[in-house]
This record gives C-alpha cells, sequence and structure tokens, in this order.
C-alpha cells in the first residue's frame, strides 16, 4: 500500500504488508488485506474494525462498512463512544454518502457526517447514518440508489425516480417520467430518462440544474458542477463554482464521474482523462481502466484486471472541512 495527500492524522501512513484494496475516508484509511481482514489507520481512536474476512470495505466521513461474503453489510464508527452498527441480510449495492462540512441554519450550526444506501438484492432500500431525512427510504423496490450529501434519490424498477432527505433546494422534488439513471449530487440531481433526455432539479446557483439538450446514457452529479455522456460518446458540462464551467475535452467517452471541483472521464480505449476550471490536475496513470471515480481531491480507477489504482487529483493539500455546499 502506497498513500499520499494530507497525513495530520496518519491517514497517509499505511502499515506493510499485501493489501487487495483500499477505501479513502476524511481522516481515516482502510484496506482489505490479502486474506480478507480489514485493516484501518489515522484517526481511528484506538477503534479497531471487526475481526473476520471481508470482501470489500468502504471509508466514509466518521464511519466504514465492510461487506461480508454472502452480501452482509457491517459497519463501525472510527469514534468508540459510538455504537457501532450493522443492517441484518444481503445487499447487491451500496452508495455512501458524504457530508460537505458544516452550514449555518439560524441560530444553529449543522454539520453532516455521511449516510450511506444499500440495494437489497429484492430491490428494497436501506439507509443508515448521520440523518437528516436522507437515511429514511421509501418504501418499494429500486434498481439502483445514489447517496448525495444530505439527500439520497432511487430508480424505482418501474423506472420512476424517488428522493428522500433534505429538499430546501427542490433536490429531493423529483420529476415525473420514467429514468434509467440518477445522479444525486451535493443540493441537485440529475437523470437519465429511458429515451436518453437529461432532466435536473434542485439547486442552481451554478447553473449545475441547467441540463442541456440531446441524449444521455449517462450522467454524474458533482459538488456544484454535471457531466454527461452523450450517446454518441461526447462529452458535455454544466454548472461550477462561480460559473467556472469545466469544460470537458474533446473525444469520445464511455463513463464520466464528476468530483468536488475536477471531474474525470473514461475514454472508449479505457484511458482516464482528468480537468479542472479551477486547480491544475495532476496527470492520472496511464494505461488502461475499466472504471474512474472522482472524490473530493483523489482520484481513483478499476483496471481489468480488478487492481485498484488511486492518485491524487489537486497539487495542493484539501482542506479538513469545506464549507458552501
Amino acid at each position: 500500500m502506497e498513500c499520499w495527500g494530507a497525513d495530520y492524522d496518519g491517514q497517509s501512513s499505511p502499515p506493510a504488508g499485501a493489501f487487495e484494496q483500499v477505501s479513502a475516508g476524511l481522516s481515516h484509511t482502510c484496506g482489505l488485506r490479502t486474506g480478507g481482514e480489514v485493516e484501518c489507520w489515522g484517526a481511528d481512536y484506538n477503534n479497531s474494525p471487526p475481526s473476520g474476512a471481508f470482501e470489500q470495505v468502504s471509508a466514509g466521513m466518521w464511519h466504514a462498512c465492510g461487506l461480508r461474503a454472502g452480501g452482509k453489510v457491517e459497519c463501525w464508527d472510527i469514534d468508540p463512544e459510538i455504537e457501532s452498527w450493522s443492517p441484518s441480510g444481503a445487499f447487491a449495492q451500496v452508495s455512501v454518502g458524504l457530508g460537505f462540512g458544516c452550514e449555518a441554519r439560524g441560530i444553529e450550526t449543522f454539520c453532516s457526517s455521511g449516510h450511506w444506501c444499500g440495494l437489497r438484492f429484492g430491490g428494497e432500500v436501506e439507509c443508515s447514518g448521520n440523518d437528516d431525512g436522507q437515511s429514511s427510504p421509501l418504501a418499494g423496490a429500486f434498481e439502483q440508489v445514489s447517496a448525495g450529501a444530505d439527500h439520497t434519490c432511487g430508480v424505482h424498477v418501474g423506472g420512476e425516480v424517488e428522493c428522500w432527505g433534505r429538499n430546501d433546494y427542490g433536490q429531493s422534488s423529483a420529476p415525473s417520467g420514467l429514468f434509467k439513471q440518477v445522479s444525486a449530487g451535493a443540493d441537485h440531481t440529475c437523470g437519465v430518462h429511458v429515451g436518453g433526455e437529461m432532466e435536473c432539479w434542485g439547486r442552481n446557483d451554478y447553473g449545475q440544474s441547467s441540463a442541456p439538450s440531446g441524449l444521455f446514457k449517462q450522467v454524474s452529479a458533482g459538488a456544484d458542477h454535471t457531466c454527461g455522456v452523450h450517446v454518441g460518446g461526447e462529452m458535455e458540462c454544466w454548472g461550477g463554482r462561480y460559473h467556472r464551467v469545466p469544460s470537458p475535452p474533446s473525444g469520445v467517452f464511455e463513463q464520466v464521474s464528476a468530483g468536488l471541483s475536477h471531474t474525470c472521464g473514461l475514454r472508449t480505449g479505457g484511458e482516464v482523462e482528468c480537468w479542472s476550471a479551477d486547480y491544475q490536475v495532476p496527470s492520472p496513470p496511464s494505461g488502461v481502466f475499466e472504471q474512474v471515480s472522482a472524490g473530493g481531491a483523489h482520484t481513483c480507477g478499476l483496471r481489468p484486471s480488478g487492481r485498484m489504482e488511486c492518485w491524487h487529483s489537486r497539487y495542493d493539500a484539501p482542506p479538513r472541512y469545506i464549507s458552501g455546499f
């Protein structure tokens, strides 16, 4: 294992030995050993993950979740004063959301610590974590779920989209119609209709919900900007803080992932390209990838062999808290 970036709590100082998979949280990191054991480092406050073998691990803001063989999810907090919790049963998909810091609400200050949602094999959605309504899923069978900052959206088996959680910008007021994919951002949401039309709703002060015309096959909502891949493979992005639109490169893409202030796309040949309107972005590793995911200040890609490779996506160290989202 090799890590780089902020290391104020030791989150970038991994232990020795072999790992199969890694997931970086806010101030701690968790890795999956070759034998299936999970080991975490950083701000763990002397609280260790559960023993036994896992198949996958995901680190959130102040907690982490692991997927056992058979689909059982087990979660734990890094603060020993907070009781660990684990949902029962098996899951087919999980989406871990991250809070984007603190904001004032009247005379009170609210700080989000993240939540997660899992999709059961039968289509039911189950969520947990810091709850502003985003962890209270609606009934019914879903095909896909996406956890944003303080709201969550899912696509029902029939194609209808429903959202829950905070709705102060209308980010949880899903429109009618049938969708094939949905992506929840910080305070906005975008979905691709079954016919390929793009529709967004929620916060739009940076233009992140001003969906363009045309037919799309995939969308990714970031913090305050959105990117989509047209059916022909062309990339289009809109929004961006202070109206700085992160213009994508030309060419054909298969998939896009919008992060906090940068975006990465997977080209048809498997190469990954990243860009930002606000920061100088280091070049991603060369070679072929099958999928890419952009985070706050780092990016991870999946190689055809199944190997995960991550890299820092900004030359400057990321702040510990990010406000204004």
